[in-house]
């Protein structure tokens, strides 16, 4: 009997939450070095400036928040599972998203570090999903159903999505520790060899 690997076995780490969110923070703390130099050397000039600059990072402190509540429910939200047959990935807070990958489609497993993560010891495995049209095709049906769409879909995706569960062709798994994302490459690419073995015998 085959045991399901699901994200409660290897789990994304709540540290996560925060690195996702590390650059709306960022911008956040520019904003307000930006703001008391500028009413330092200029704050009498406008007795406004003051009360604007208040306001201001008031609604881009609203803005992080909302940021960090919409990862927060994302998190709570992600799921994967590693089944006999299938990869399967969800996602979504209002609209509900899941996708099944075969283990005979896929492609290509790798595990990524991006800057950030570094300074938190992340790492992210990302699945290749062979099925789904890549290349030129997918660069045509792209072009036809308008550059302005794609572009604002991947920018909901990596901005709002918080990088958890799939787009386009790939799965992400994020925020895992090393040695997780090792096992899980290793448990994937033993599905793998499993599924070719037996479809070399049938």
């Amino acid at each position: 009997m085959n045991k399901i690997i699901t994200e409660k076995n290897y789990p994304v780490q709540k540290i996560y939450i925060f690195k996702a969110t590390l650059g709306s923070f960022f911008i956040l703390v520019l904003i307000i070095i930006f703001l008391i130099f500028f009413n330092l050397n200029f704050g009498m000039l406008d007795k406004d400036l003051g009360v604007f600059s208040i306001n201001f990072i008031i609604m881009f402190s609203g803005l992080v928040l909302i940021r960090l509540i919409i990862v927060i429910l994302q998190w709570i939200n992600f799921y994967y599972s590693i089944e006999e047959n299938f990869l399967t990935s969800k996602q979504g807070i209002l609209l509900k998203q899941q996708q099944h990958i075969s283990y005979g489609n896929i492609k290509n497993i790798f595990i990524k570090q991006n800057f950030f993560d570094k300074f938190f010891g992340l790492f992210t495995l990302i699945i290749e999903d062979a099925s789904q049209k890549t290349g030129i095709l997918a660069s045509i049906e792209l072009f036809s159903a308008g550059f302005l769409h794609y572009v604002l879909n991947t920018y909901y995706w990596k901005r709002f999505q918080g990088g958890f569960g799939f787009f386009g062709n790939k799965i992400f798994i994020p925020g895992l520790k090393k040695e997780d994302a090792e096992i899980l490459k290793g448990i994937i690419l033993q599905k793998i060899k499993e599924n070719s073995c037996l479809s070399s015998q049938t």
